[in-house]
């Protein structure tokens, strides 16, 4: 798919090593099957990022130069780097931009942890693998027993097995979005 002209967009928040290479194919296949443009963004923009299965992909934007305005929804990937963004503040920063906007914002597998501990999980339910429960009680998430798990505009989900019934709920939320009146 061309990126050019497209109006829809969806923002994919990448750790710079180690992001789960299935979710990123999958996902990125079904956000441009439904018409959406895909950027990258990651820590650095002149390094590619690494999968977990030697996948490289190079981002469009650094966290530090992104200006998210342009996007319907961001989807935060998982994979085991992704546990370098939980704590990275442009990361948080990001989703809680997205929160504030009340655009969607998406995690799935350990990519959740950027919503958690960006507070944006607080009394809001969600889903997230079995080893991040913990980290969920530390945060005061709700975490609920469902695979895929939708709470207003957070769509979370535990992991790449989940990838088809996820992007239907961010694809579905994205084209739905609109922007607040002033």
């Amino acid at each position: 798919m061309e990126k050019k002209g497209n109006s829809m967009k969806i923002l994919f928040c990448l750790a710079p090593k180690k992001f789960r290479d299935e979710e990123y194919e999958r996902c990125r296949i079904k956000f441009e099957d439904a018409g959406f443009q895909v950027d990258v963004v990651t820590e650095f923009k002149k390094k590619a990022a690494e999968g977990m299965l030697d996948s490289k992909v190079k981002p469009d934007f650094s966290l530090i130069d992104l200006d998210p305005a342009p996007y319907q929804a961001v989807c935060f990937l998982g994979g085991e780097g992704a546990k370098m963004l939980w704590d990275h503040p442009l990361a948080k920063s990001l989703a809680q931009t997205f929160h504030f906007t009340g655009k969607p914002i998406s995690a799935i597998g350990l990519g959740v942890g950027v919503l958690a501990r960006a507070g944006i999980l607080k009394n809001s339910e969600a889903s997230c693998p079995e080893e991040m429960r913990e980290e969920f009680q530390k945060f005061d998430c709700q975490y609920r027993e469902s695979s895929v798990m939708q709470d207003k505009n957070i769509i979370t989900a535990t992991g790449h097995q989940e990838s088809e019934e996820f992007c239907k709920l961010v694809i579905q939320a994205a084209k739905l979005w609109k922007p607040k009146e002033s």
